[in-house]
């Protein structure tokens, strides 16, 4: 009789085994590569939520005269860290204390139409990402910051931009610009995309936290991020006057960054009324005349988005 081996049969099954692990190993890698490249890497360009838009351009967004003395009389004057015309002036200015640097662009406007936001590759979808100086440059930004980074992650984040609104969903406490100059933080449940563009929102920023309470700042924070990072920020004084704040960090011997308590306290410190934070880490960069002024971590990465002040 022919008796197969009982080790030759063990043999057969633990190759078929194997066979099959391989194989499910196989398909598995295959539809995670495919989902990683829909989600993270093939661009997917969104829809507006209007067809018809309300472009604030049509808004008057005359500020006044209020800051006529730090404008100039027709002329435009620039150095490396300061430019003034008719229409506005920015102030660079770098501050190196306690391990920390950070970066200060304060700015004034006679209309706020000069604040702007703008999309990478001028378009509204999730994984359309540029470097900021690459978006600043193409929209002739005199200083600029990276923005909340709306086409990351969930697909819920409120986006109303240069008048436009594009998602009318919020995720957390919302940053709103209104054409009369004014910002104020609006909370999830209270966020209505619709009535907000009605009532001259121009604006709307969804990345958090709101960084001063009243002028004061805070202890305690709606994150889980409050440990030493890069930060992007921004501040508002009064209609009319703001500034951008980029903290390095991650880098020893040079800066290790800000905890948000920090962050809020530096804000109350210049006299802001309301902050708030955008996103950080290696997406940190501030732009001014066509440069990087600070130094990303790890060279700094791509965003969806930035925020930018220009004629």
């Amino acid at each position: 009789m022919n008796e197969q081996n009982p080790r030759k049969q063990h043999k057969i099954k633990r190759i078929s085994f194997t066979n099959i692990l391989l194989i499910d190993l196989f398909f598995i890698g295959f539809f995670l590569c495919i989902f990683a490249l829909f989600h993270h890497v093939i661009p997917i360009r969104y829809k507006k939520i209007v067809s018809q838009p309300t472009v604030t351009s049509k808004v008057n967004g005359d500020l006044g005269d209020k800051f006529a003395s730090f404008f100039s009389n027709g002329k435009t004057y620039q150095t490396k860290d300061l430019y003034i015309s008719e229409k506005l002036r920015v102030q660079l200015t770098i501050v190196q204390q306690d391990g920390i640097t950070y970066y200060l662009e304060e700015f004034f406007l006679r209309d706020i139409h000069n604040l702007r936001s703008a999309f990478a590759e001028n378009t509204y979808g999730k994984s359309v990402r540029d470097q900021t100086i690459n978006i600043a440059k193409s929209h002739h930004a005199i200083a600029a910051i990276n923005g909340d980074n709306y086409g990351l992650g969930k697909n819920r984040s409120a986006v109303i931009r240069n008048g436009v609104l594009f998602r009318d969903s919020a995720d957390g406490d919302v940053l709103v610009l209104f054409t009369n100059g004014t910002m104020e933080i609006v909370s999830e449940d209270q966020f209505d995309g619709e009535r907000l563009i009605k009532n001259g929102a121009y604006q709307a920023w969804n990345f958090g936290p709101s960084l001063l309470n009243e002028g004061k700042a805070m202890e305690s924070f709606n994150t889980r991020i409050n440990q030493k990072n890069p930060r992007t920020a921004i501040g508002y004084f009064e209609p009319g006057h703001y500034c951008f704040i980029v903290v390095d960090g991650r880098q020893a011997g040079y800066s290790t960054g800000m905890t948000m308590t920090e962050l809020s306290k530096l804000f109350e410190s210049l006299g802001c009324k309301l902050a708030y934070n955008l996103d950080g880490g290696k997406t940190s960069v501030m732009t001014f005349l066509d440069k990087i002024v600070n130094k990303p971590f790890a060279g700094g990465r791509e965003t969806t988005d930035i925020i930018y002040i220009s004629e």
